[in-house]
């Protein structure tokens, strides 16, 4: 049994299950709301209070405090997607600190790696990657509050690859052009997906209260701009669905007028038959909610 935990600025999000290859088993998904002021843009402000939090929320919830698998905001990192060789571990995370600009990284204040996208070579001979690169205290942090908890970390990932790594299993969204849209507190981020390959995340401030007329009509013109930009940069390939979720009750009474503002049909992204396990017998509509916890998870 696997636990993935994903923490934002106001939540943290856990999901416990195991994957075989084929259906992800999952034995439960669990959120807690942060006080203000713990994490600030991703990054660990009040390393002390998120300890608590983080203690109080596995013990609340029963999780098991090993095997953890800690998924990283995106924006905390900076990545890059690439064609490369397919070549050994050694070589190919030089091959992505180089496409970060590690090679000008004098004080080695950040750490490298990579995920292997698309690991069968094309006609050129290349895969696809992702590098990454993160500030080593930044990431430094968490491990000091998870080792501060006494929660034992078995692997890093990056939220953007969890996403892309579930969208590529489900059968639902595997291929397709779509968004992903989180609707987080005052947040809303928004991921534009083409074969199964991310091609840019966007994310607003809300400033209407949620649940009202014009906080739809926020959260519409932020949706307008991911569809206007798949019009522009991926043309031939049109937008099949939005999914939006973490909607309130009255927000949903707005879906209607999205969709005719929109253009696209808009909802919530229904559970799938590949997750399966007590969760999924819940009748959770909106799974989408852990989406990135989810995701991390599935084997690498």
């Amino acid at each position: 049994m696997k636990t993935s935990i994903y923490i934002t600025n106001q939540v943290i999000m856990a999901a416990v299950g195991n994957d075989d290859g084929r259906k992800l088993n999952v034995t439960g998904c669990y959120r807690t709301e942060l006080p203000e002021g713990l994490v600030d843009s991703g990054v660990v402000a009040d390393a002390d209070a998120l300890r608590q939090q983080l203690s109080d929320f596995f013990k609340r919830n029963n999780i098991p405090r090993k095997k953890i698998n800690l998924v990283l905001g995106n924006d905390i990192v900076m990545l890059k997607t690439l064609d490369a060789p397919i070549i050994p571990h050694a070589r190919l995370k030089q091959v992505a600190r180089n496409e970060m600009g590690g090679h000008r990284d004098e004080e080695n204040a950040l750490i490298y790696d990579y995920a292997v996208l698309k690991p069968a070579p094309g006609e050129n001979g290349m895969g696809r990657i992702m590098a990454v690169s993160a500030d080593k205290e930044v990431v430094q942090r968490y491990l000091d509050v998870f080792a501060a908890a006494k929660i034992s970390l078995g692997g890093i990932d990056v939220a953007q690859n969890c996403a892309s790594r579930l969208c590529e299993r489900l059968s639902e969204l595997a291929g397709r052009t779509f968004v992903l849209a989180f609707l987080i507190g005052s947040e809303m981020t928004s991921m534009l997906f083409s074969g199964n390959e991310c091609l840019i995340i966007n994310r607003i401030q809300l400033y209407e209260d949620r649940g009202t007329p014009s906080a739809a009509v926020e959260i519409s013109r932020g949706l307008s701009s991911m569809v206007q930009f798949n019009y522009t940069l991926n043309a031939e390939h049109p937008l099949t669905n939005i999914y939006l979720s973490d909607l309130t009750g009255e927000e949903k009474q707005f879906l209607g007028e999205m969709v005719e503002a929109l253009g696209v049909p808009v909802g919530p992204l229904l559970l799938p038959a590949e997750i399966t396990g007590p969760y999924a017998k819940l009748e959770y509509p909106d799974f989408g909610v852990y989406f990135f916890c989810l995701g991390g998870l599935l084997k690498a």
